[in-house]
């Protein structure tokens, strides 16, 4: 009983750092370029892009494709591991998390058409589809490496049974 308790709290914990989530990218892309050029936004900004130019020797803007990648990046971790829970494979929840955020990516771009100084750019959300990869790419390796192949054959056996929750 005390189990299934902490295991329904663990699955709304996860759920909730989804929404918390989707909710920060909906608010970066509820602002405007002016906006995103004040204070904090701006230092923040700054760094980023002496940093991806220094790396890189981007001397265009590389703020906003790795600010997506890194969104996504994030979104597509949370996603897959919170679809742990209901469905019977690692597999199949981080390649259903990467839809998923795959598709939140589609109305982020829509949602932009709507902003001031914003646009809809379809090479924004190929960007978040590779960061979403990479992120749900990121929880498999860990849960894999954590539990083993045994992750992957669903909820059946008692080695699974014997980890638990973990696994989901």
């Amino acid at each position: 009983m005390l189990a299934r308790k902490l295991e329904s709290r663990r699955v709304v914990l996860r759920w909730l750092a989804v929404v918390l989530w989707a909710i920060f990218i909906f608010f970066m892309s509820s602002r405007d370029a002016t906006q995103l050029s004040e204070g904090f936004f701006e230092q923040v900004k700054q760094l980023l892009a002496a940093v991806l130019n220094a790396l890189f020797g981007y001397h265009e803007d590389p703020v906003s494709p790795f600010c997506h990648f890194c969104e996504y990046t994030v979104l597509g971790a949370l996603l897959a591991n919170a679809l742990r829970a209901h469905v019977r494979s690692l597999r199949t929840a981080c390649l259903a998390g990467v839809a998923i955020a795959s598709a939140y990516g589609i109305t982020d771009e829509i949602h932009q058409l709507f902003v001031p100084g914003r646009f809809c750019d379809p090479a924004d959300w190929v960007v978040d589809t590779c960061g979403a990869a990479l992120g749900a790419l990121v929880l498999y390796l860990v849960v894999r490496f954590r539990h083993g192949a045994s992750c992957d054959r669903g909820r059946q056996g008692t080695h699974d049974a014997a980890l638990g929750s973990e696994l989901r």
